[in-house]
């Protein structure tokens, strides 16, 4: 319980510290672009919040990198989470790294989790699919799918109109 309430308050200050000192990393973090359907910002603000979830996890994860002659599951699995991290910063900072670079990069790490690991869907309860994937091949490839389209679903819907629906309409209302 320790750890999730040190990598809570880690995450925290780091976000604080963010947005306190937007001013000195703006120019590269912020995103500047106000106009389109998923912009509910009036003003630029920073884009770079997975450092702040990565401190948090930094924390959290017991970083003895040795247990009993073995590496650590949770640290194979931040360590794997290293190229989706590194590619998200990229785009944060950069705005230029497309949608495949960035799908290409979380399968890579879905690909390392499944590989190093050895974690994969293997039965989704429908008889004929439950076949295929005692295929490797078919479980593999949709694990990774999986995980890639997970990873990338919450992307798209970080600023969407449909979830701040309630404050289009106060902003509807307070222009009357």
């Amino acid at each position: 319980m320790y750890k999730l309430i040190a990598a809570f308050f880690t995450s925290f200050l780091v976000t604080l510290l963010i947005i306190r000192f937007k001013h000195l990393h703006e120019r590269l973090s912020a995103d500047s672009d106000l106009s389109g359907p998923q912009k509910i910002h009036t003003i630029p603000v920073p884009r770079i919040g997975g450092i702040s979830i990565t401190a948090g996890l930094f924390v959290a994860i017991p970083l003895k990198i040795i247990q009993l002659s073995s590496i650590s599951p949770e640290v194979i699995l931040l360590v794997c989470a290293v190229p989706t991290f590194t590619i998200g910063l990229a785009e944060d900072l950069t705005k230029k790294i497309s949608v495949r670079q960035r799908l290409f990069f979380t399968a890579i790490s879905a690909f390392c989790v499944i590989y190093f690991l050895d974690i994969q869907v293997s039965s989704l309860g429908i008889p004929f699919v439950d076949f295929l994937f005692a295929i490797p091949f078919f479980s593999v490839v949709f694990t990774i799918i999986a995980i890639t389209g997970l990873a990338n679903a919450y992307n798209p819907t970080s600023g969407s109109k449909c979830i701040n629906y309630g404050q289009d309409l106060n902003l509807m209302y307070a222009s009357k």
